[in-house]
């Protein structure tokens, strides 16, 4: 379609199919009408709906000639065939969908289309926000979808993943392309989005995919029509789900995409049949047999290969209702949703597990139910996940009885064997726990059947015991205890009561469908009302007879709007007549052009009641019908209502008592809310309110009534109001407060009643965007309206009550201004935006610090007091600020480099300066730490002069400090914060006047001659540094509070030596007594002091159990090479690994005391790995080993590093996270990655190569290929967290689609055999588990699954393939050809890393490959090259690489033993930057 890209040229039609809509299709009509792009036209299909959905719909038409309207004649029973109808008489350029009972935000059109004409796609797609209005929560649809914006050409083929949204709803479509491609809904069925989207999907030649939220999608919370979705209790429902996906599955076998078959109906078995768990557990035997008849047949016809896609679970729950067992497909459900119990019977053969015996002998019966990759056998008691049953409970009198049974797994437990039961109650706030017996215990080999009685007087009928509590039976038997949960599905227990002494409990379920009790929450008066029900106090009091006749004599009036208020008047009539005061008050009924019989009420009141008058007009609104209303007064005083509201007890008379006592001319009631929670107990007025508060005879008194803006519970001077000539707002919104606000302001006497209570009925709740005012566009345009009014009005005032109006200002805008830039257009801002800076130009910046409190407020505050139109209507655009820190009274502050006006706005808040290091070498110490400003990016240099001081309270120095790059805080604050770090060195002489003194660290910031201060705070590692440490002739210490905060002092002097060292021995003395903390290892570092002190001992090692790495190479050489050096190597005394280096000597046991001893008098601290971590005392964390024995630590600390680092991982591994004083790298480019972006400089970085390497020899033998792929986070359950759910299948995953391809290319596999070349596939053991899926079966190709040791195969490899595995690096050092296959390169680098200064395509050792046909050449023309590797990347290695030989042990050696990162070599430095990603991503260079 060829069409300029100007978006106004567009239109775009909106859908609607609507029946019997008519209590949400307003809400549907008002956010398609109110789209911030005005080119749209919508078109409700009504359905033959019996109820009001059309004469909604014909309103909207009426007043909006965009709303277009299709009726059929008879309902199609599904919302295809309307759909259909839509698109049959679109006109606009694109197309989308809306339900009749969900809403678009207000930019929904314009983001889609502004990426369709951008991209081109012929779909575009975004968020669709699920709303749960029951649970008031809000989820992302298919998060892992949405989670960036990215175009993908080739629809389905290219992106399976896609049929996971088969929903229509928060998609553009281009309608030529669906009028092209002819697709249309299936009609008179359910679930037809899913045909619909496999055919869209597929036909796409491009999809765009964004992360902007475009569509609200409103699960209602008690509808007598419920949707679609909600009636998975109805046969139909699953009966239509398969017959569309049957329709699907048609589709794609005629257009030749079985392959993509398989993924849909995966989809269908993970997913579609997961959702009717609830209704399948809760309906009875007819439901569930006709549910699995319905899904039995289509099971069968699926491939076998669609079950190989799923998880071992989804097979189980297919092979169940295959077979007609719902009640083993539930078990499946027990699983996954309460906790991981097993409901099911386990049986144990031939070394597999499988779900059930019960289906065993059918045929595929093993394929299907073979769970063993869940490892659900041979755990310990306390992980075997036991499923607990109660089949009876029931409360009696003051005791629970529970009867039940646990499923013996595998037959654990025999009928013999010792077996004790203890049923325990919790308190689940304190934790606190209450045992009872468990008699009646039965075992056999199936299941253990038990009886409890617990005694609830004891426990819930306690004084002060109101809480939630649960119920769990302890199981203890051979030496183990395990605690299970008792699962209470399929019981009535709701109704069930204890009645305690002070509290009524209740038994309820909880999500996990496992026994609780609580206070009850059933009873109405608690559920509904927990205040009970104030403003029903009329019910027993009698009505009030009218005396008075004459006009002369009304204390006040009240003017009541009335409007359709047939089914509330009664209420409201009915507080009112009996007010103690009803005869002396003008009553003024305002009929608005009632329709139903409201006018005919009010006549007949009006008629017994000479003090009451009825006004009748047409439909205007409240506005008019108050004003209209004060024509008729004739009362000293006038209040206002609405007859769905309700007056509190004597409400008229307290608030005329009140009026007269204070000669006031406003009197403000308290105002209340009804029949929901209360709404106002947190609005600042209701200070005013509170028991025991003094009453307010003026404004001043109770300033805060100013934002009591509504005018009920409000009592008023008529001939004030008629002064001023005040009105009511014109609307819609704010009616009330253009008369109330302007009278408190001009009122000269203010007082308030707090007995006088008047409620408000709650607003009809609509569940929309426009339930809050600032979502709504007019009734923001109406509040800009309104405050224009308010800052006009100040002219009349005083500076004081002026103040009070401009707060009412500020606090009423703060939410509408902030949100005008998501709910308006730019043309529409751009009429409303000088009145914004006319208001706000009134406005001191500390009143809208009050209200404005987070730093997107005040930057959207500050663009209207600065009138930047452009930053005002994209807040999110990053905005260039002056490079300079201003100071005032309140602290700091930033402006902007297009600021035409000053503001303060632009506050640093939450600053903190964190110290993480301290050097001291010779007189000089370094300090180094990081800056946090709250809301700031610290982006640029500042200008200002910096100083770190030191000051003992009285006296102080002054260090320069400097801003220093740090990558790591800016990869943490996602691109923030480029220069957050800083450095002070204090020089020779600088100290020596604040010697022998406590100095605290202050940061400071200058600003001409303002300055400000900032506190200096610990960091975790900086604990490193405690203790005492050699300047010169003095002696630094550092200390460091539990608080963080730090103190430094300089001894200086051999007296004051003298004395800090008897001082210190004195504390180190106390320290060391017992009952003191880590009192043991301290004695033992003084004992052993004089033996081991000035030894020069090395601690190296691996991890806890380990010896193979680069540490254990390197320990080998020095034993072999330099023998007398102390150097020991640390590891468990009982690991396997001991085995391969006790022969070498010098091997210490961690859990030894002796270990300790070594490791506190090191000078050497050396690992490949994080080193406290693994090289730290077992049983203490990283944290607690430096706090607790940091100033005993005196090591040099060493990172071999276990790889070579090429991805951007600075998070981990920056010089202040790590503090490590060497690092060794293999080369150039790496060498300057850790020295200039990751903050250790070149002097603490050194190019020797891995130690490994020096073993890293080629092994003869047959000619091979590895694959070597690394793993995904969210493919697989991590071996150290099995609990955890992948979020996509590992069968369904590109990951597999990719190697399984592969690994089955016939080109491939032909290759192999006439070359007689091997292939060895050996993935990452976190991917081993899933090997299975793989069906290798070729005799050139071999997996290797454990045992087999890494370092030996890639030495046996003639060539590599791998994706991002860092292996290659060891590959490439041997000279050896390599295929990288980054088929998921967008995808891994948005999920698992960052990219870094080695891209694999530009820097690469090989060829790199998105695609299967690309690798596969690859491989064969590696192999016609008797795998030589191609000039270019034999070039690439060797700049990579600058030392390729056997030395690299040697050098590792010289520079850890010097620290001098010059003592291996220098290999140079790189000729030009580093690239650090892409080029396109390259952002910052010559740092």
């Amino acid at each position: 379609m060829s069409t300029p890209t100007d978006p106004g040229q567009f239109r775009i039609s909106i859908v609607i199919g609507a029946f019997n809509a008519s209590a949400t299709l307003g809400r549907a009509l008002e956010s398609a009408v109110r789209q911030t792009h005005p080119h749209i036209e919508v078109i409700v299909v009504d359905d033959a709906s019996t109820d009001g959905t059309l004469a909604v719909a014909q309103e909207y038409a009426a007043r909006d000639p965009r709303v277009r309207i299709v009726e059929r004649r008879r309902n199609s029973g599904g919302v295809g065939a309307p759909r259909n109808n839509g698109i049959a008489v679109a006109t606009g350029h694109y197309l989308m969908f809306l339900d009749a009972d969900d809403e678009l935000p207000h930019k929904a059109c314009e983001s889609l289309l502004e990426s369709a004409l951008a991209t081109g796609a012929d779909i575009t797609a975004g968020r669709a926000l699920r709303v749960n209005l029951a649970k008031d929560e809000i989820t992302i649809w298919q998060p892992q979808l949405y989670g960036t914006d990215r175009t993908v050409t080739g629809g389905l083929r290219a992106m399976p993943e896609l049929f996971e949204d088969p929903i229509t709803a928060a998609k553009l479509y281009r309608l030529d392309f669906l009028l092209d491609q002819g697709i249309r809904f299936p009609e008179e069925v359910f679930f037809e989005d899913t045909y619909f989207s496999t055919v869209a999907w597929y036909c796409a030649r491009s999809v765009t995919l964004l992360a902007t939220p475009v569509y609200r999608w409103i699960w209602e919370r008690e509808t007598d029509a419920p949707s679609i979705t909600n009636r998975r209790g109805e046969l139909r429902s699953i009966r239509d789900r398969v017959l569309v996906h049957q329709y699907a599955d048609a589709f794609l076998v005629r257009n030749g995409a079985q392959d993509l078959l398989a993924h849909k109906a995966a989809k269908f078995l993970s997913h579609d049949l997961r959702l009717y768990t609830p209704e399948l557990r809760a309906g009875d035997e007819a439901f569930r047999k006709g549910f699995a008849a319905l899904v039995a047949p289509y099971l069968r016809t699926l491939p076998l290969d669609v079950y190989d896609l799923c998880g071992p679970l989804e097979r189980v729950r297919a092979f169940s209702l295959m077979h007609g067992r719902v009640d083993l497909a539930l078990t499946v459900s027990d699983y996954t949703q309460r906790r991981s119990v097993l409901s099911s019977d386990l049986v144990e053969r031939n070394g597999n597990v499988y779900w059930s015996a019960a289906l065993l002998g059918r045929p595929d019966a093993e394929r299907f139910l073979d769970v063993t990759d869940l490892d659900l056998s041979g755990n310990s008691l306390a992980d075997s996940r036991l499923f607990n049953q109660a089949t009876l409970v029931e409360i009696q009198g003051s005791t629970l009885h529970v009867t039940g049974y646990i499923r013996n797994q595998f037959g654990r437990v025999g009928p013999k064997d010792k077996l004790e039961l203890t049923a325990v109650l919790r308190r689940r706030s304190t934790k606190a726990d209450y045992t009872f017996d468990v008699t009646g215990i039965d075992v056999d080999e199936e299941f253990i059947r038990y009886h409890t009685a617990v005694d609830l007087d004891s426990t819930l009928g306690a004084r002060g015991a109101a809480g939630n509590w649960n119920l769990f039976v302890q199981i203890r038997h051979g030496g183990e205890r395990a605690t299970t949960t008792v699962g209470v599905t399929g019981l009535d227990i709701e109704q069930q009561r204890y009645r305690g002494r002070d509290e009524t409990y209740e038994m309820y379920r909880t999500i996990s469908g496992n026994l609780a009790l609580r206070p009850e929450t059933t009873e109405s008066q608690t559920t509904d009302h927990p205040r009970g029900t104030p403003w029903l106090w009329w019910q027993d009091k009698p009505a009030a007879e009218s005396t008075f006749e004459s006009a002369e004599e009304y204390a006040a009036a009240l003017v009541v709007h009335c409007r359709n208020d047939e089914y509330n008047l009664y209420e409201f009539l009915s507080s009112l007549l009996a007010q103690r005061e009803f005869a002396a008050t003008q009553v003024i009924f305002v009929d608005d052009g009632s329709t139903d019989a409201t006018a005919a009420q009010l006549a007949d009141f009006a008629a017994f009641h000479a003090n009451v008058e009825v006004v009748s007009q047409i439909a205007l609104g409240a506005r008019s019908s108050f004003d209209n209303g004060l024509r008729h007064v004739r009362a000293p005083y006038v209040a206002f209502a609405r007859a769905q509201d309700i007056l509190g007890e004597n409400c008229m008379g307290r608030l005329v008592a009140a009026a007269r006592r204070a000669k006031a001319d406003v009197v403000v009631g308290d105002r209340d809310n009804f029949p929901g929670p209360r709404r106002f107990s947190d609005e600042p007025w209701k200070r005013y309110f509170e028991k025991g508060a003094p009453r307010a005879e003026r404004l001043d008194d109770a300033p805060y009534v100013i934002f009591s803006s509504e005018l009920g519970g409000k009592l008023f001077r008529t001939s004030l109001l008629r002064r001023h000539g005040l009105r009511s707002g014109q609307g819609p919104g704010f009616e009330g407060a253009w008369l109330a606000v302007p009278a408190l302001l001009h009122a000269r006497s203010v007082t308030t009643a707090p007995t006088a209570e008047f409620f408000e009925r709650d607003p009809e709740r609509r569940d929309s965007l426009f339930d809050l005012t600032w979502n709504d566009p007019v009734k923001t345009q109406e509040l800009i309206r309104l405050c224009r009014h308010i800052i006009r009005l100040m002219e009349r005032l005083n500076a004081r009550t002026g103040r009070l109006a401009l707060r009412f200002v500020v606090r009423s805008m703060q939410p509408h201004l902030r949100n005008i830039h998501r709910i308006m257009s730019r043309t529409e801002i751009a009429g409303i935006f000088p009145a914004l800076c006319d208001i706000y130009a009134q406005v001191p910046d500390d009143l809208i610090l009050q209200y404005a409190t987070t730093p997107m407020a005040r930057l959207q505050h500050h663009a209207v007091r600065t009138g930047d139109y452009e930053l005002f209507c994209d807040p999110y655009a990053k905005p260039e600020y002056r490079p300079d820190l201003l100071i005032d009274n309140a602290g700091m502050h930033r402006s902007l480099l297009q600021d035409r006006v000053e503001t303060t706005l632009l506050r640093v808040e939450r600053q903190k300066a964190v110290l993480e290091t301290l050097v001291v070498e010779g007189e000089y110490v370094r300090f180094e730490g990081l800056l946090v400003f709250g809301g700031v990016d610290i982006s640029q240099l500042f200008s200002n002069r910096l100083e770190l001081v030191l000051s003992d309270g009285t006296e102080e120095v002054p260090l320069t400090m400097e801003q220093v790059y740090r990558r790591d805080r800016w990869r943490a604050r996602k691109e923030q914060d480029w220069f957050a770090g800083w450095r002070a060195v204090s020089r020779p002489g600088d100290l020596a006047r604040l010697s022998n003194r406590d100095l605290t660290l202050r940061l400071r910031v200058h600003d001409g001659e303002r300055r400000h201060d900032i506190q200096v705070e610990a960091r975790q590692m900086l604990h490193r540094f405690k203790g005492v440490h050699r300047s010169g002739h003095a002696r630094i210490r550092l200390t460091i509070a539990p608080d963080e905060t730090v103190t430094l002092r300089r001894v200086s002097g051999l007296l004051r030596k003298t004395r800090f060292a008897l001082s210190r021995m004195g504390e180190e003395l106390r320290n060391s007594l017992p009952g003191r903390q880590g009192w043991r290892t301290r004695l033992l570092y003084w004992l052993m002091y004089p033996k081991l002190h000035g030894k020069d001992i090395w601690i190296i090692g691996e991890r806890e159990d380990t010896a193979q790495d680069n540490s254990y190479h390197l320990f080998k050489w020095i034993r072999e090479n330099e023998p007398k050096r102390r150097v020991y190597y640390a590891i468990n005394g009982d690991a396997p690994d001991r085995e391969k280096i006790d022969h070498l000597g010098r091997v210490v046991d961690r859990l030894s005391w002796k270990y300790r001893a070594y490791l506190l008098h090191a000078t050497r601290l050396i690992n490949a790995y994080d080193l406290e971590a693994y090289l730290g005392f077992p049983g203490l964390s990283k944290r607690a080993f430096l706090r607790g024995y940091g100033d005993l630590l005196r090591y040099k600390r060493v990172f071999l590093q276990h790889g070579v680092v090429y991805n951007d991982v600075v998070q981990s591994i920056h010089a202040q996270v790590t503090n490590v004083d060497m690092v060794l790298t293999t080369g150039r480019s790496e060498r300057a990655y850790y020295a200039e972006h990751c903050g250790y400089g070149y002097d603490r970085v050194a190019a020797t190569g891995l130690p490994r390497y020096d073993a890293l020899t080629p092994v003869p033998g047959p000619r091979k290929i590895l694959v070597m792929p690394t793993w995904r986070r969210d493919i697989v359950a991590p071996s150290y967290n099995k609990a955890a759910k992948p979020e996509i299948p590992f069968a369904a995953s590109e990951y597999y689609r990719f190697f399984s391809a592969l690994l089955r290319d016939e080109r491939l596999l032909k290759a192999l055999q006439h070359y007689g070349v091997e292939l060895e596939f050996m993935p990452h053991y976190e991917i081993r588990p899933y090997l299975k899926h793989f069906r290798i079966d070729h005799p050139s190709i071999t997996v290797s699954s454990t045992g087999r040791d890494v370092q030996l195969a890639m030495r046996e490899c003639s060539m590599l393939v791998t994706d991002y595995s860092s292996v290659f690096f060891d590959v490439a050092y041997m000279g050896k050809p390599i295929v990288y296959t980054n088929f998921d390169d967008e995808a891994f680098y948005s999920k698992h890393y960052k990219r870094g200064y080695f891209d694999l395509a530009r820097d690469g050792f090989g060829p790199a490959c998105g695609r299967v046909d690309q690798a596969v050449d690859e491989i064969i023309a590696s192999i016609t090259r008797d795998f030589q590797v191609e000039p270019e990347y034999r070039r690439r290695a060797e700049e990579f690489f600058v030392l390729r030989d056997t030395n690299n042990c040697e050098r590792a050696f010289d520079v850890i033993d010097s620290m001098d990162a010059a003592a291996g070599g220098d290999p140079g430095r790189m000729s030009a930057p580093l690239i650090m990603g892409r080029p396109t991503e390259h952002q910052k260079e010559g740092v």
